[in-house]
């Protein structure tokens, strides 16, 4: 009789995120690097259709918080939004559910990475790392996306028009425009026939 009072069990994302929240900004940007970079081709397609999805799940939510003045627990800047996917409760073992809270969290790692090192000027070239490496794995992209059952076919369409130039995707579209100048990113959009504006 007493299960209702049973807490979830914690979503082991949450002190994950709580780590590497209280982490000094190197560190986060070297342990988030080094999350993304181990990951395969089919990992940063994972990733790169997470962070699709992301910004305008983000962005949305920014604007419900502007206008709804009230404590409503939407979040208003990525620290709030790592949180808020950390403590998903995870608790009925869906498998689905939590491949996808394991990518958006990675994605949202990233695009705080990314900004602390516009914001703070540090760290540039390891950000751009990042970057490229989700950019080579997104070569894969169509064949991974194929039968995927993750993300559905709405989630997926940001790779639609780009077929046969995927690696483009994620650096034109997704990238920052401050690290169009990075010489990492200059030197693999050369290699790439990739034109970045700006």
């Amino acid at each position: 009789m007493f299960r209702i009072f049973k807490k979830k069990p914690r979503n082991r994302l949450s002190a994950l995120a709580d780590v590497l929240l209280a982490m000094r900004d190197v560190g986060f940007i070297e342990t988030t690097s080094q999350m993304i970079t181990d990951s395969d081709p089919s990992g940063c397609v994972m990733i790169i259709t997470a962070m699709s999805n992301l910004d305008p799940i983000l962005g949305a939510s920014k604007n419900l918080a502007k206008r709804i003045p009230t404590n409503n627990g939407l979040p208003k800047n990525i620290d709030e939004m790592i949180k808020m996917i950390s403590n998903v409760d995870l608790s009925d073992d869906d498998e689905i559910k939590s491949h996808r809270i394991n990518w958006f969290f990675i994605a949202s790692l990233l695009s705080r990475a990314t900004q602390i090192a516009e914001q703070k000027q540090i760290c540039e070239d390891e950000v751009a790392v990042m970057w490229l490496h989700l950019a080579e794995g997104c070569r894969y992209a169509e064949t991974t996306l194929e039968h995927n059952v993750l993300w559905s076919d709405e989630e997926k369409m940001c790779f639609s028009f780009w077929r046969g130039a995927e690696v483009s995707y994620p650096l034109k579209i997704l990238m920052p425009k401050y690290l169009r100048k990075n010489s990492k990113i200059k030197e693999f959009a050369k290699n790439e026939n990739i034109f970045l504006f700006g």
